[in-house]
């Protein structure tokens, strides 16, 4: 397998309300590097290298979770209109 075909492919995450949750190879290394950047942003603030990385970690997280809760609304409005919902994908920069 070429290397960019990897980053095409999707991990499967779960199911959340009988919809299939993905997320693109990508995200990984997206939420790699916002948590690095975060936690070298909160470094000064936190004091030690392992809380910043925590912290770090938790904001990223908390950010791509209102993403897939914005994602997830769609898919609701759209399951209570009677449209078909395959899946929820998430993207390194959205859903």
């Amino acid at each position: 397998m070429q290397f960019w075909a990897y980053f095409k492919r999707q991990a499967v995450l779960g199911r959340v309300s009988g919809i299939p949750v993905r997320a693109d190879y990508r995200w990984f290394f997206v939420v790699a590097l916002m948590t690095a950047i975060t936690a070298a942003s909160l470094n000064q603030l936190v004091g030690n290298l392992a809380g910043s990385i925590v912290l770090g970690l938790a904001t990223t997280l908390l950010f791509f979770a209102s993403i897939f809760f914005h994602e997830f609304a769609h898919a609701l409005a759209a399951k209570l209109e009677k449209l078909e919902v395959v899946e929820i994908v998430l993207h390194p920069f959205g859903g």
